[in-house]
């Protein structure tokens, strides 16, 4: 629909978030409030056009369990100075037995 200052947008949705012991392995768009426990760097190499490209798995928590985030570059740094994290539109894989999320923006 039209309006005289352009499209009408529908309203945002408030979030809503999950517990940890909520996710399952295949599913998507979850907002987790987590703890962080541990940041361990474990890819950190140079791009060809001389970027430095890293990954870490961060171990986060809360009252009802643990997941491994895989975090890249700025990601890692947030995850490293903070003791806490919101987590947004989070993606769910399981990798070797053990839950994993994963966020393309933090």
């Amino acid at each position: 629909m039209m309006a005289m200052g352009g499209m009408n947008k529908p309203p945002l949705r408030v979030a809503t978030y999950a517990k940890v012991v909520d996710v399952a392995p295949g599913t998507y768009g979850h907002n987790l409030v987590l703890r962080v426990l541990n940041v361990n760097v474990v890819v950190e190499n140079h791009r060809i056009d001389g970027a430095l490209n890293r990954v870490a798995e961060v171990t986060l928590a809360d009252e009802t369990g643990c997941v491994v985030l895989r975090a890249r570059n700025e990601q890692i740094d947030l995850a490293a100075d903070a003791e806490a994290v919101v987590v947004r539109n989070a993606r769910v894989l399981m990798f070797k037995g053990f839950i994993r999320i994963i966020v393309t923006k933090w």
